[in-house]
């Protein structure tokens, strides 16, 4: 017997906030939510609110602060995801997330959340606010200071649990990196504008922060040549020195600096950076958990690494190694800088190396 089907209630195909009966258990359409959550960032989680009433009602929860007691959620269900979509805040995106001149109450109910952070004021007008929005993210572990002078607020900065800063330290003195406590736990720490050009003007405050694992400097005229030597020398943990020059191709071009260059290990990584709205979009796809700035270096580093591939034949019983292959996985003659953005990974990789980092299956959610 023919059975038309059943026409929807137009009241319910109409409306975006209507409730559709669940496929699969609540607790595994949450993780699913939960995942794509992870995927597209705190901007574009948003959208979900329009994918289902029960949907919009976990998620007005976490925007507008209203525990709803319903079936299948409990608080503490509830706030699984609440956290994924507060773990970042993009104070300088357009509009800014969370946007707390709209939502001034957000910052109460979740600054605590916050993991990452970066942000820029004009410095003459905003370092109250600074301090404020600080003040409210205790848990603060990577931050990003796009502002002139840091001094004003370094007492904030001493309360945080930092392990990534990202700033410019103009009015710092060398008694500055040796004092202040949130140098202490730094692993990871990138100054766009170095102030000083010989190892005795601060350079040499670097070794002493230790804990130090990733150090990237930038400098508008250069430095001594004997600075990046001392630094790879001195600072005991270092596994990635990033030298971001204003032009690294002019830089490399300099008298002597090649074969200076010549004699260092892997771990030095020249890098063009690139204008600043690529740097942000570089640095939150990092805090989502793509390959960012210091990502990208680590590969680097490891393809410029030397390496040695061995077959093997049997004589007598006896497995006898025979060298294949020795060297990088870079074609000769490599780069000798890489741009952030825009590196052709397949043109510049020999064989072994193209093989190397297809086998690696990298995860770039942040990739567009």
């Amino acid at each position: 017997m023919h059975m038309e089907p059943k026409a929807q209630d137009s009241s319910t195909s109409n409306d975006p906030l209507a409730t559709v009966d669940p496929y699969l258990p609540p607790e595994l359409e949450r993780l699913i939510f939960e995942l794509v959550a992870r995927d597209i960032g705190p901007e574009g989680s948003t959208t979900l609110l329009l994918v289902a009433k029960r949907v919009y009602e976990w998620w007005v929860l976490y925007f507008f602060d209203i525990i709803i007691e319903k079936r299948h959620m409990s608080k503490l269900e509830i706030c699984r995801i609440r956290p994924l979509i507060y773990r970042v805040f993009n104070q300088i995106a357009s509009p800014p997330f969370p946007d707390f001149k709209k939502f001034p109450q957000l910052l109460e109910s979740t600054g605590h959340l916050a993991e990452r952070l970066i942000v820029a004021y004009d410095p003459t007008q905003y370092y109250l606010a600074i301090e404020t929005l600080l003040s409210f993210c205790p848990n603060i572990v990577d931050l990003a200071l796009r502002v002139f002078r840091t001094t004003p607020i370094f007492p904030i900065l001493d309360k945080l649990p930092l392990r990534r800063l990202s700033a410019n330290f103009d009015d710092l003195t060398y008694e500055d990196f040796l004092a202040r406590p949130f140098f202490v736990n730094l692993t990871h720490l990138e100054i766009p504008t170095f102030i000083g050009a010989t190892w005795d003007q601060n350079f040499e405050a670097l070794v002493h922060l230790p804990n130090l694992t990733h150090l990237s400097i930038g400098f508008w005229t250069g430095v001594d040549d004997d600075v990046i030597p001392q630094l790879l020398r001195h600072c005991r943990l270092l596994r990635i020195l990033i030298v971001a020059p204003l032009s690294p191709r002019h830089y490399l071009e300099r008298k002597g600096i090649k074969k200076l260059l010549s004699e260092l290990d892997h771990h030095l990584v020249f890098v063009e950076i690139p204008p600043f709205p690529a740097l942000v979009r570089d640095w939150v796809k990092g805090a989502l958990g793509g390959i960012d700035y210091w990502a990208f270096s680590e590969l680097i580093s490891l393809a410029q690494s030397r390496v040695s591939f061995f077959s093997f034949m049997i004589c007598d019983n006896l497995l006898i190694p025979l060298l294949e292959y020795t060297g990088n996985y870079f074609v000769d003659p490599p780069p000798q800088y890489f741009p952030i953005v825009g590196f052709d990974w397949e043109k510049h990789l020999n064989g072994k190396g193209f093989e190397w980092f297809t086998e690696l299956h990298l995860h770039d959610p942040g990739h567009k």
